[in-house]
């Protein structure tokens, strides 16, 4: 009966650090996401204003040419919106809870070997 007691107080430890894992996980992803919204908050502030900035120069100074020209403009803000949305989707590709995920998984290794 004691080593069962033992076994079992033994499985509540290693229950209760997970748990303290997975809560120190949650913090670490709030906060993570928090920044992730706030700075796409700031680039597309600023990229919105930059575009329309920049966009209304390059007509200025191309009026001649203004439809090639705009529709050079139109390509490359294309292109750099794509280029911005793989970089978010990386970031957001990224496991949450990837340091819990592996300790359950070395503790299920460690309950169930294969031998």
């Amino acid at each position: 009966m004691q080593a069962f007691r033992r076994l079992l107080e033994t499985f509540v430890a290693i229950i209760e650090s997970r748990v303290a894992l997975a809560s120190v996980e949650v913090r670490e992803e709030r906060a993570r996401i928090i920044i992730i919204l706030m700075l796409a908050g700031v680039a597309m502030f600023a990229g919105a204003l930059a575009v329309v900035s920049l966009t209304a120069l390059v007509l200025f100074l191309c009026w001649p040419h203004v439809v090639w020209t705009l529709a050079g403009v139109v390509i490359f803000y294309t292109c750099l919106a794509l280029l911005g949305w793989r970089a978010l989707q990386r970031e957001l590709d990224k496991p949450l809870f990837a340091d819990t995920i592996e300790q359950l998984k070395k503790d299920g290794e460690w309950l169930n070997p294969r031998h």
